[in-house]
């Protein structure tokens, strides 16, 4: 096969083995039994915590407020490790499978037009690559010091001797 069509066939592969992974995310669960362990230790953690910081600090308005950071912080993990375990969903935090696939076909269609069919003309005229030199060796005649010394462009120059600059009468 050319290589064009090999790289599209890895393409190919690469794309069916993301799909793969993507069933397997859905439809392999997080163990039930390590998701009950984590919610209890999180429990006896917001009821053990108070009382523990008070005994330590002295003082309940300071481990009042490191009691609800340090639970608000493990609860949100918690909440979050809940969404993304099942990511592909009607949830509002889930995955827009259904928009990714329309933008997806939307793509594989404008690989069918005729425009898509015909590879882009990347070569320039002979007339365009002159202004182009012409235009750098102005900039690095007048110091432009992103452009370099006018020697090293005209060392550049001399690679294209079909597009070296015309020559001035005066």
């Amino acid at each position: 096969a050319p290589p064009i069509l090999s790289r599209v066939f890895q393409e190919f592969s690469i794309g069916i083995v993301k799909i793969i992974d993507a069933h397997k995310l859905s439809t392999v669960q997080f163990p039930f039994q390590f998701a009950q362990m984590v919610w209890m230790m999180i429990m006896v953690f917001s009821v053990v915590l108070m009382p523990v910081l008070c005994a330590a600090y002295l003082s309940t308005a300071r481990a009042a407020m490191y009691t609800f950071v340090c639970v608000f912080i493990f609860w949100s993990v918690h909440f979050i490790a809940v969404e993304i375990e099942e990511p592909f969903g009607d949830d509002p935090n889930d995955l827009p499978l259904q928009e990714v696939m329309d933008r997806f076909n939307i793509a594989l269609s404008n690989l069918l037009k005729t425009k898509a069919q015909q590879p882009p003309v990347l070569v320039k005229t002979t007339e365009e690559i002159r202004q182009h030199i012409t235009r750098c060796a102005s900039m690095a005649r007048q110091g432009s010091a992103a452009w370099g010394r006018s020697e090293t462009l005209r060392m550049r120059m001399s690679r294209f001797p079909q597009c070296a600059e015309p020559e001035t009468s005066g």
